[in-house]
């Protein structure tokens, strides 16, 4: 499959997927194709891997992700949040409170170290959400929902009063870079990928400054366990890069003049369990590697403008693997089917036993 360098989509078309690369391109994360298409991919593109990490086959990833098919999955209403709008949620009243903070320090006030200070902080613009955004009728499941998103902010107020007692400050929050950035909006620039002509685009949650340690870019991160950067980042065995988030951070501060410490790229994480809420790091990230993984980004982002879109061979293909009969692709891709052995003309002439 091969997508011409320029080709434009129908005007109106969301282009926030793309075709699957094999697991290069899944971790590219967003990049803009001759100034027409967007490609939003966070995950090991070998992927959107099942639970054991086998590879899911390129053909199905695109009947999901590309956008000039224009096919969408049905979705069921549901009566509570799922994770995606739990981590939304958590991620809006965190930004809405560190631009607070940020205007208050650039106001004079020293930065708030106060455990209970940042979290009465905190609570009360997620109050003022429920409030605004149409929240305050909401019963049921959401209610539990909304105790655990407070049980998270104050386990944030913890871990943020511990960073400002450190000397950390934020000075960014969901800092974000798009090719065409809008007046007013806050947005930048978003600097190319190597000599390939892509544009990366991206929002980082957070930068924070230390005037001893230099800059730091967090993610604030609302899944169950509080997951170890480096892990996410690469191949236990192999090293080979299965997630470029962090390391593209840098590139993207980098087109603003900031260098953050390879060893200070990291989560924040607020885990389902509050008292393993903390700050994660790539400890042991050095400048070298950082390297490695934008030269990795490099050279998928020049597959990308070549229109190279074959998978990697290298990852291999596992004949055992089978799809969720829940996507709902997995039929058009062909789930029950796939595999089957060829029969010759000849031999299915003949019926059972040979007869004809």
């Amino acid at each position: 499959m091969r997508l011409d360098r320029g080709e434009r989509l129908p005007e109106g078309l969301a282009a926030d997927r793309l075709l699957s690369l094999g697991v290069d391109l899944a971790v590219l994360g967003r990049v803009l194709i001759a100034g027409e298409l967007v490609v939003e991919l966070f995950e090991d593109l070998r992927g959107i891997a099942d639970e054991m990490g086998e590879a899911t086959p390129p053909a199905l990833l695109r009947l999901r992700q590309d956008p000039r098919l224009r096919l969408r999955e049905g979705q069921d209403v549901g009566g509570e949040l799922d994770s995606m709008g739990f981590g939304n949620l958590v991620h809006a009243v965190l930004e809405e409170w560190g631009r607070g903070e940020i205007a208050r320090i650039a106001a004079g006030d020293p930065p708030t170290i106060e455990r209970e200070a940042i979290e009465s902080d905190v609570l009360r613009v997620f109050d003022r959400f429920r409030q605004t955004k149409g929240m305050p009728q909401v019963r049921g499941a959401y209610e539990v929902q909304f105790a655990l998103v407070r049980e998270r902010l104050a386990a944030f107020a913890r871990v943020q009063a511990e960073r400002a007692e450190d000397g950390w400050q934020p000075i960014h929050v969901e800092l974000t870079f798009t090719p065409e950035p809008k007046e007013g909006s806050g947005a930048l620039p978003a600097p190319p990928l190597g000599t390939s002509g892509i544009l990366l685009t991206g929002r980082i949650d957070r930068v924070d400054f230390h005037p001893q340690l230099g800059y730091a870019a967090l993610d604030y991160k609302t899944s169950a366990e509080a997951k170890d950067p480096a892990a996410e980042h690469r191949m236990s065995r192999s090293g080979r890069w299965k997630d470029l988030q962090l390391p593209l951070y840098a590139v993207l501060l980098r087109s603003i003049g900031i260098e953050p410490s390879p060893s200070q790229l990291g989560y924040f994480a607020l885990p389902s369990n509050p008292d393993g809420s903390c700050i994660r790091r790539t400890d042991g990230w050095d400048a070298g590697l950082v390297a490695d993984a934008v030269s990795c980004a490099e050279t998928i982002a020049g597959r990308v403008a070549a229109g190279d879109f074959s998978p990697d061979p290298a990852w291999g293909h596992n004949p055992d693997w089978k799809p969720d009969r829940a996507d709902a692709f997995a039929l058009v891709w062909g789930v029950g089917m796939r595999g089957l052995r060829a029969v010759p003309r000849s031999a299915a002439a003949a019926g059972p036993g040979g007869a004809p």
